[in-house]
């Protein structure tokens, strides 16, 4: 069986977080947390059109609005950092607010 492809992508923070690399059509798990980034991917590159943080990649219906831009500028797949979405949100976090 082929390993499955992964990325590197640093958060706001500048700490790197390995994302899985996922067909579009990918069903996941319920109650499956994780961040997320809806990409176009070429040969020869990564084209970042959204990223989100959900309580379960089987449904992220809190993000549908903003994921159908992405879709319509031609996202191919879907890059998953899984993790631990609760009360101690250990998912990536954004890095200090800069005003």
């Amino acid at each position: 069986m082929k390993e499955p492809q992964t990325i590197q992508c640093p958060g706001a923070s500048f700490t790197s977080y390995t994302y899985t690399v996922f067909p579009l059509d990918t069903v996941f798990e319920p109650e499956l947390p994780g961040c997320y980034i809806l990409a176009k991917i070429s040969q020869d590159y990564v084209w970042v059109l959204f990223i989100g943080e959900t309580r379960s990649l089987a449904d992220r219906d809190e993000q549908v609005e903003k994921e159908k831009w992405a879709l319509a500028l031609g996202a191919t797949h879907i890059l998953v950092h899984q993790g631990v979405a609760d009360a101690e949100n250990t998912l990536p976090r954004r890095g200090p607010s800069w005003s």
